[in-house]
Order: C-alpha cells, then sequence, then structure tokens
C-alpha cells in the first residue's frame, strides 16, 4: 500500500522514539515532532475513546460528546497518519481498538444534511452553538461534513493500492471541494473541537484548519499519480506514464502549490511525480526549491530527500548523455546547483539518522 517499503516494527519505532523524545521540544525538526506525536497518539485515542471491558464503546455512542470526541479522534489520526514525512497507515492498525467500536456512529454521523447554505455566515443561533434534541447545532452542517470528508479519505485511499490513480485523484480532490464548500460551518466545528482538545489533551498541538486539511487532500492526490509514475520508471514505462499521468498532475500541482505555498512537501511531492515520467528539469526546479524551503524551516528530512532524489536523477541523466552522446535532459547550471546543495543534504540526512523512522 502507498508504494512504501515494508514499515519497521515496533521494536524499532519504539528506539528511534526513545531518541527523538530525548531531544527538547524546541530543539526537533518538524518531522521529528510529527513523529513523536504519531507514536503518543495510540494513548491519546484510548482517552477520547474508551472502551467497555467486553471490547463495546463505553460511552453512548449518539450524545453531542462522544460525537465530538470521535471527529476529534479521527482528525487527530487522520492528520497523524498522512502529515508526517511519509503516510503511515499502521497507526489505523494501532487505534482501531477504540476506533472500530464508534465507527458506526461516525458513519451515521456522515449521512446528516450537510449545511443548506455553503459559504454563507452561519445564524446567530448556529454561531452560538444552539443545538436541537439530538445535540447538533441546528444547521447540523460541521459535523457531518467532516465526518464525509474523514470517510471519503479512507475509502479513497484504497484506491491507489488498487491502482487507480484517477478515482483517488477525484475522491482527494472531492474531499478537499467539500471542505471549501461548507467552510464556515467546518470552521465553527473545528472551533468546538479545538475547545474539547484543550480539556482532554491540553499538551496537544491545535489542530488542522480547514486549509491545512484541503492542502492534505492535495498531497494525498500527489501520492496518488507518485506511486503509479514510480512504478512505470520502474519498469521501464515512463513514456505511457507521462502520457496518462502528466494530466492529472496538472490538475493537482497548481492547487497543492497555491495551498502550501511554503510547503518543502509540496515540491518534493511534485518534484518526485516529474521526474519518473521524464520530465527531469522541471523536476529539478521543485528540489531545489524544497531543498531551499527546508533550509528555511529546519526540515531536515525534506532536504534529504530532495537533495538524494535531485542527485540519483542528475547522475543518471549525465550518464545517460556521456554514453549516447544524446543532450542532456538537464541544463548544466541545474545540474551544477544539485551538486552544490549536495553536502548539505548528506549533512541533514545525517541528523536524521536513528532519530526518524525513515532515517
Amino acid at each position: 500500500m502507498w508504494g512504501l517499503p515494508k514499515e519497521p516494527d515496533e521494536e524499532f519505532l519504539q528506539r528511534r522514539l526513545a531518541r527523538t523524545a530525548a531531544i527538547p521540544p524546541e530543539q526537533r525538526s518538524p518531522e521529528a515532532a510529527a513523529f513523536v506525536a504519531a507514536m503518543q497518539l495510540p494513548e491519546q485515542i484510548a482517552t477520547l475513546l474508551p472502551v467497555a471491558a467486553a471490547g463495546g464503546p463505553a460511552l453512548p455512542q449518539h450524545s453531542a460528546d462522544t460525537r465530538r470526541r470521535m471527529l476529534l479522534a479521527h482528525l487527530l489520526l487522520t492528520r497523524a497518519t498522512y502529515a508526517a514525512p511519509k503516510p503511515t497507515p499502521s497507526l489505523a492498525a494501532k487505534t482501531s481498538s477504540h476506533c472500530a467500536p464508534y465507527m458506526c456512529a461516525l458513519q451515521q454521523l456522515a449521512t446528516l444534511p450537510l449545511p443548506s447554505k455553503p459559504c454563507i455566515n452561519q445564524s446567530s443561533a448556529s454561531a452560538r452553538g444552539s443545538s436541537g434534541s439530538d445535540g447538533l447545532s441546528e444547521d447540523g452542517g460541521g459535523e457531518a461534513v467532516l465526518a464525509r470528508y474523514l470517510l471519503m479519505l479512507v475509502s479513497t485511499r484504497m484506491q491507489i493500492s488498487r491502482g487507480a490513480p484517477p478515482a483517488a485523484l477525484r475522491g482527494f480532490q472531492q474531499a478537499g471541494a467539500l471542505l471549501q464548500a461548507h467552510r464556515p460551518a467546518v470552521e465553527g466545528c473545528l472551533r468546538q473541537l479545538a475547545e474539547l482538545q484543550q480539556s482532554l489533551l491540553p499538551h496537544m498541538a491545535p489542530l488542522s484548519s480547514v486549509s491545512q486539511l484541503h492542502f492534505l487532500c492535495s498531497c494525498l492526490a500527489l501520492w496518488a499519480i507518485k506511486v503509479p509514475a514510480t512504478e512505470a520508471d520502474l519498469h521501464g514505462s515512463s513514456t505511457e506514464a507521462r502520457r496518462t499521468l502528466l494530466p492529472l498532475l496538472e490538475q493537482v500541482a497548481p492547487e497543492a502549490l497555491q495551498l502550501g505555498p511554503g510547503s518543502p512537501k509540496a515540491h518534493l511531492l511534485i518534484g518526485e511525480c516529474l521526474g519518473p515520467v521524464g520530465l527531469r528539469q522541471g523536476s529539478m526546479g521543485h528540489l531545489l526549491r524544497c531543498m531551499q524551503l527546508s533550509i528555511e524551516q529546519g526540515s531536515d528530512f525534506h532536504e534529504a530527500a530532495a537533495g538524494f532524489f535531485a542527485l540519483s536523477l542528475t547522475a543518471a541523466q549525465l550518464s545517460r548523455a556521456a554514453a549516447t552522446s544524446c543532450p542532456c535532459s538537464i541544463s548544466l547550471a541545474t545540474a551544477q546547483a544539485v551538486l552544490d546543495a549536495f553536502p548539505r543534504a548528506k549533512a541533514a540526512l545525517k541528523r536524521c539518522k536513528g532519530l526518524l523512522p525513515q532515517g
């Protein structure tokens, strides 16, 4: 799944966690902080969604408090799973004993009507959080939108493992569009969930904003393109991949850059998509930009990943040009920029070693 190597075992992860957690929080890289937060998540999910001795839900499934706990738990799980340097689907397995008993309630919440007036200011009663007899706000909207969004991410992810990037792309785009169409209602719901988080899990990082949740969809859409592009390159079919995948990338990349203009991750993913389908000069521009942003933001993982990927593309193209007398698809100035940046990327990788599961 996700075209990634087999995930490390729990003993390995605990060793890495011990080293990373020993670093003072203010000195951790963004990826190190995300790794520590992800490893702490199962215990926090257990706090939000307790289970009875028989394994069923210990909270009444249809109360307003339970619904909000459930949404908060799934939002935290989604952020930890997909906002890390690489998606880590195993987190879902580690938290399933507490999330699964409440899944029916999440699915039921997703069937409720969406806000009737998307992108319009909420009524004063709704803004005050007034509720009907079932505990939902009168327009019932934000919670239903978030529930649908979360379930869409889960179902769409499966399209990647089935080798269906166009379907996955549409699913992630629809999830992002759903958030945007009902942004005011979602923002109101997120404020309520933030208050719940502050009371139950006060030391956790703030919840993602609507824009960050939408950006996540764009990153996942890029993953949906990267996986088959990489596989096609390995099997020598990059020309066909370029024909089928490049139009999809042209849909997704501008949105990802608009939603995350300063994100090293967006530039890395775009570069990793362009390179395997033969657009290596364009790939280099994004990889070099990723390294620049990573240096500014202290993101060792992305600097190292972009640097090593750029070097491998550069070496392959220079070798091919020397062997065949064909023009190199990467300019000499770009190749020199990659070589100049590589020592820093190598040092960044060294800093990641022993700390991150990917290091």
